[in-house]
């Protein structure tokens, strides 16, 4: 196991930038992230059979049409306390009281989620010690967030790219570690050493190939 954290008297270790970096907070090595972006207003890609539709009142989307979504700062804005303290999964799955998969939870967001105008910014504690090797090695490199929202699908423009439809009323479920987020490096993990978030971007949007695993029965979306 990784017990990077470790010191012979457990002591506390301190390895962060004011905002933005690494602290193992124990002796047992669990991993906090400060000042992480777990998401970014912008446009991405989504199939058909990935947008809540039907249970909405909307007429049934083609299930095997990509659709492009804008996830928006208001959007983002209003949902930033909803994923206070929600759950850091090993893979994205949606989650309730009554179904909880004890097995996929690796740490938590913490409870100061903020949104300044384009980044939703979060601390987060890693509690896993495959998911901290992964983070520290890059095998998964990026943050992506579980959420339910309603779809408007009217057509529009946002800083230059089209979109079929908006989010709105969205509602945070949980965090996933995953390999690489649907919304670009902006949302990559960053840790001591990295220097600072990356510079205000808005990212491409991506490949129509690009397609992550979620839950049907759930019905959460995630990016």
């Amino acid at each position: 196991m990784l017990l990077a954290g470790n010191t012979a008297r457990g002591d506390l270790v301190r390895d962060s930038a004011a905002t933005t970096g690494r602290t193992f907070i124990d002796r047992d090595g669990r991993l906090r992230l400060l000042g992480q972006v777990i998401s970014v207003a912008g446009v991405n890609r989504y199939w058909g059979r990935e947008i809540p539709d039907i249970e909405h009142g909307l007429p049934p989307l083609d299930p095997k049409r990509v659709f492009r979504l804008l996830r928006g700062p208001d959007a983002l804005a209003e949902a930033a306390d909803s994923f206070r303290g929600v759950q850091l999964l090993d893979r994205h799955a949606g989650v309730s009281v009554t179904n909880h998969p004890a097995e996929l939870v690796i740490g938590c967001v913490g409870s100061d989620v903020t949104f300044d105008g384009m980044y939703l910014r979060a601390s987060i504690t890693v509690w896993g010690a495959d998911a901290i090797r992964d983070i520290e090695t890059r095998a998964r490199r990026s943050w992506s967030i579980g959420y339910r929202y309603r779809p408007d699908m009217t057509p529009g423009e946002y800083e230059g790219t089209p979109y079929d439809g908006r989010m709105t009323e969205m509602v945070g479920n949980h965090l996933a570690l995953v390999e690489s987020g649907r919304a670009g490096p902006d949302v990559d993990v960053v840790i001591a050493g990295d220097g600072a978030i990356r510079s205000r971007r808005y990212p491409t949007v991506a490949s129509a190939a690009f397609e992550h695993r979620f839950s049907q029965a759930q019905r959460i979306g995630h990016v």
